[in-house]
């Protein structure tokens, strides 16, 4: 079904050539991403497609997690609605992939071969199917794919081709001088570019408090969430870094291991309300140090203290920041400092992903909402909590699981609908 130009299920048509989804007619918006995910579950209606081999196609030249692909598949099932029959389009296959449900019909793609008169219809081993002029010159298919065979060209032969063959020189040459400028400019410019691929290593802890390391993850995330806001580089989810919590790492060899050009090293301690913060940026190719700090505050204070890290990497990184990136690494889903802590806690927890461990952070998110009514962002990780219990089967009971899930969600969402968690 590779060689297709749509196919057809219920109301739906999903367009191949222009990579467009319509529904009766009417042009449905999906992103790239989520377009290639629709089209390989279409193209294995009834079968069941693994979310690795998902991943692989779609996402094979970068670092990805599994919330990706889920985002991706909630963002279709919204779009898609249920079938006639009331069943979703997309059934998931718990811990393997997805199956597309619906029956679906695949039209062939119509190629076409140019001769003197117009074009004619061929199949895919260039045999004539109609020798009838299906379009004339002046007015060819516009969503068919063109060819012309090799004995056509030699029995017509084109007027036009003494002045085109220049213009096709003329052309590669024009390109092939371009490209070297681009290769000299890459070339001499590279050294002084900046990095565009950064990891945030949970800060490692100094000091006997036990609480240390997990508050230094929650820094990490902090400082990864608002410097992703600015969608200039890409930078390693918390999921990714995680692993690097509570044991020593080499951090160039972890920044190799996932494939960065960058990345954010440090410690941390705490004592009573004082925290001491060491960072430094590194380059992973040779290892030199692009910029370090210290940073001594009062833990009220620690929300000024991410952002001084955020905005220094960030200079690091970019040439320069507008006014309004500036803000965006400064805005903070609460102000109150004893309920972030309880926050970093709880994210810290939701990331071991087992039942204890996802039921102290559904503890500690909800200790976070107490504390601030209005913390957004604690109720959409609280609302996932609750969903992590019911999907791994830790919950006693899924209905109430589910219910609590839907709740947070929701209060979530009336505080900032823009929260992407």
């Amino acid at each position: 079904m590779e060689d297709t130009s749509y196919y057809d299920f219920e109301s739906f048509r999903l367009s191949v050539d222009d990579e467009q989804l319509t529904q009766n007619g009417t042009p449905i918006p999906l992103t790239h991403k989520a377009f290639r995910t629709l089209l390989m579950l279409v193209q294995n209606s009834g079968h069941l497609v693994r979310k690795e081999d998902i991943i692989s196609k779609i996402w094979h030249d970068s670092f990805v997690e599994d919330a990706n692909l889920t985002q991706q598949i909630y963002v279709l099932r919204k779009t898609l609605g249920n079938s006639i029959s009331g069943r979703a389009f997309i059934e998931t296959v718990p811990k393997r992939g997805y199956i597309f449900t619906a029956a679906v019909t695949a039209a062939p793609v119509r190629r076409f071969a140019a001769t003197d008169g117009g074009f004619i219809e061929i199949d895919p081993d260039d045999s004539v199917l109609n020798r009838e002029v299906l379009f004339d010159r002046s007015d060819p298919p516009n969503s068919a794919k063109l060819q012309t065979s090799p004995a056509q060209s030699e029995s017509a032969p084109n007027p036009k081709r003494s002045v085109t063959k220049p213009l096709y020189i003329a052309g590669a040459f024009l390109l092939l001088v371009l490209g070297g400028v681009f290769l000299y400019q890459s070339y001499f410019t590279t050294k002084s570019s900046p990095l565009r691929s950064l990891a945030v290593f949970p800060l490692r802890s100094i000091g006997e408090e036990s609480s240390n390391a997990k508050i230094g993850f929650g820094m990490a995330d902090a400082i990864i969430s608002q410097l992703s806001k600015l969608d200039k580089f890409p930078v390693r989810p918390s999921t990714a870094v995680f692993q690097y919590s509570d044991r020593p790492f080499d951090p160039i060899a972890a920044g190799k291991e996932l494939g960065v050009e960058s990345v954010l090293d440090g410690t941390i301690q705490r004592e009573g309300e004082l925290i001491r913060v060491s960072v430094r940026l590194i380059k992973v190719d040779d290892g030199s140090t692009l910029w370090a700090e210290m940073f001594d505050e009062k833990f009220t204070y620690i929300f000024a203290l991410q952002d001084s890290i955020s905005k220094k990497v960030a200079r690091s990184l970019l040439a320069n920041l507008t006014n309004a990136e500036e803000q965006q690494l400064t805005s903070h889903s609460t102000a109150n400092a004893e309920a972030f802590e309880a926050y970093q806690l709880g994210v810290y927890f939701w990331n071991k992903r087992t039942k204890t461990e996802l039921e102290k952070a559904v503890g500690y998110f909800t200790k976070a909402v107490e504390l601030d009514p209005n913390y957004g962002l604690a109720y959409a990780m609280l609302a996932d909590s609750h969903n992590m219990l019911h999907y791994y089967g830790f919950a006693e009971s899924s209905k109430e699981t589910i219910e609590s899930s839907e709740r947070a969600a929701a209060k979530s969402l009336a505080i900032d609908e823009t929260i992407a968690e």
